[in-house]
């Protein structure tokens, strides 16, 4: 909340041109990783092999730990779209959001991913 009130306190002078390419550059950045999170729905069916059981219990042990890592990409997706859209109309109105976690890919231990999705100031 401290950052939020300095943030309001000290606004930043805009341009229409800024704000104009914020805009722009934020809407293609979510379309881009909604138009991802819908590929992996349509050519992986994310939402259906955590529920297929009998598939998974045949599958080696490999394909398991790939499958892992492909629900967690998904995740990761799914979180840029949802919060990206919010963000964005943050930086709309002259705030600095809270930066979006790490990719996963990079991660070793996903407390580091917890402790900046709700990190407090």
């Amino acid at each position: 909340f401290d950052e939020f009130k300095k943030q309001m306190l000290e606004q930043k002078t805009r341009t229409l041109k800024a704000d104009v390419f914020t805009l722009a550059l934020g809407i293609v950045h979510v379309f881009l990783w909604w138009c991802l999170a819908e590929l992996m729905i349509h050519f992986m069916y994310m939402h259906a092999i955590y529920s297929s059981y009998p598939v998974l219990s045949e599958v080696s042990y490999w394909t398991l730990g790939g499958l892992a890592l492909a629900q967690v990409l998904f995740f990761y997706v799914k979180y840029l779209v949802l919060f990206g859209i919010p963000a964005l109309v943050v930086r709309m109105d002259g705030l600095e959001p809270p930066e979006l976690p790490r990719c996963v890919i990079v991660m070793y231990s996903f407390t580091g991913m917890w402790s900046c999705v709700s990190q407090p100031t």
